[in-house]
């Protein structure tokens, strides 16, 4: 870790990494490159709003996304509301 940081006051961090080293499959390698991702052979997961993609439509269902918001979701959203 390279640093830590305090996100608002409720007890959040973001946490600052530095990448040492990164594994690729063969398979998304650029042809005749051994240190290139070809981009039209990755595929990455995306989540978005609970849900995951690719780089189009919605790919699979989440676990995540069947549960309530209100159940994860910190006390600042009421806090906000309440004002």
């Amino acid at each position: 870790m390279v640093a830590e940081h305090p996100v608002g006051d409720g007890g959040i961090a973001a946490f600052e990494v530095r990448v040492l080293r990164v594994w690729v499959h063969d398979e998304i390698l650029k042809d005749g490159v051994d240190d290139h991702v070809d981009p039209d052979r990755w595929r990455p997961l995306i989540m978005s709003f609970q849900k995951l993609y690719g780089l189009g439509p919605q790919v699979r269902e989440s676990s995540l996304a069947r549960i309530p918001e209100r159940a994860y979701r910190g006390p600042d959203v009421d806090r906000a509301r309440a004002v």
